[in-house]
């Protein structure tokens, strides 16, 4: 009887413990919930990161498509935002941020040189190579 008592107190504490851990919302879930000021170190633009993995990024008069992707490596709790785009001369261009919490509740992402490609080394923007922010817009 006390052993049944034993297993059944902890059966309850690991559905609390994953019904918890459910509840939070994963960095890509966050990114996805709302428009965000994309500043880089010379322009501050909104983008929208949607569902079907595309990153929306620009002003009322212009934006820019890319394809992007939040993942972790195998026993790492850091993040990485991928985000790729293709040159003029139809290249895959590959950025690759660490993504770091902000004081404002946004995203600090830093370049990760090493895992970018060598078109984005070559052909890519300074502004993409540099550290970008991610901040709540305030609409």
């Amino acid at each position: 009887m006390k052993k049944l008592k034993y297993v059944l107190a902890l059966v309850a504490v690991l559905l609390v413990g994953v019904s918890l851990t459910a509840c939070g919302k994963s960095t890509t879930e966050k990114l996805q919930s709302q428009k965000w000021d994309f500043t880089t170190k010379t322009d501050t633009m909104t983008a929208k990161f949607k569902k079907n993995g595309t990153l929306i990024v620009g002003t009322q008069l212009l934006t820019a498509s890319y394809d992007y992707k939040v993942y972790s490596p195998k026993n790492s709790k850091q993040e990485y935002l991928m985000i790729k785009d293709k040159s003029d001369s139809n290249r895959i261009i590959k950025y690759v941020y660490t993504i770091s919490d902000d004081k404002n509740n946004g995203y600090v992402l830093k370049p990760v040189q090493k895992k970018m490609n060598l078109w984005a080394k070559i052909d890519g923007t300074d502004n993409m190579k540099s550290t970008l922010k991610l901040s709540p817009k305030s609409e």
